[in-house]
């Protein structure tokens, strides 16, 4: 059965996110504008029921940062660093340059497709247990349907981290292999709680902080913004730190070595 220590992996991500603070600056720049304007744009359009909508005004952003995200998955596992930098073997640079490209392209599709897999599944469960049912009036149809998507989500959970093992160039078979167990998906899950509650709470401080503070009409649009902001820069925070615990997961349960 494969397994990983969940602790050590999420206090090497930790670590090594901190460590790299100023690689990863360089490499964010873009991913942040872009996802900055797309969540502009998809919280004018969108209402938090309409996920489909809300994800497809997000594409271009989920291309961006997982590009990020890939690049810093190799980063962690393997070693590379963006950007490449050629050994003057010209054939030897091509092949490298290849094997990356597919496994950042594999690990930007593969986010994609996941999001909006996600956004699909996820209305369809709304459309079955609205936010606003109400329990003593609910159908024990709905209960029990609303009890085998939980379970199902839990299950599938693990593939959410897939873009990370395609990013190093690790079939999806082998992943999907390697994490069958119910005790590895349960350490997937609780590696992922480790990871991102830090980030929560960090978004709902700021948040309320920004709330509480008032103003005029221009102040309230401006905070408006940095309030989005703020949620763009802790949510790839959060991200940058998961990418790198389920990273480190997958080094050990591979028996990898970073060769950096």
């Amino acid at each position: 059965m494969a397994k990983f220590d969940m602790i050590t992996a999420a206090g090497n991500a930790y670590m090594t996110t901190w460590a790299e603070r100023h690689y990863l600056k360089k490499m964010a720049i873009v991913p942040f504008i872009v996802k900055f304007i797309c969540l502009s744009i998809a919280m004018t359009l969108t209402t938090p029921e309409n996920l489909i909508r809300f994800s497809l005004i997000m594409l271009p952003a989920y291309f961006a940062e997982c590009w990020f995200l890939s690049h810093w998955a190799r980063t962690v596992i393997i070693g590379h660093r963006w950007p490449f930098t050629p050994t003057g073997n010209d054939k030897k640079d091509s092949q490298e340059l290849t094997v990356r490209g597919r496994g950042i392209l594999s690990g930007m599709v593969a986010f994609a497709a996941i999001a909006f897999l996600m956004s699909g599944y996820f209305s369809i469960f709304l459309y079955f247990v609205p936010m606003d049912i109400k329990p003593e009036n609910a159908d024990p149809m709905v209960a029990i349907i609303g009890l085998v998507m939980m379970i199902t989500t839990l299950l599938l959970f693990r593939f959410v981290w897939l873009y990370v093992a395609l990013a190093v160039n690790i079939h999806w078979r082998s992943f999907a292999h390697k994490t069958k167990s119910v005790q590895t998906i349960c350490f997937m899950i609780a590696l992922w709680l480790v990871c991102t509650v830090p980030s929560l709470l960090g978004l709902q401080l700021t948040g309320g902080l920004l709330t509480n503070l008032g103003g005029d009409e221009r102040t309230m649009k401006m905070l408006e913004w940095l309030a989005i902001a703020a949620r763009v820069a802790f949510d790839m925070i959060k991200n940058l730190i998961c990418t790198a615990g389920f990273a480190y997961a997958l080094m050990e349960l591979y028996n990898l070595k970073n060769k950096k």
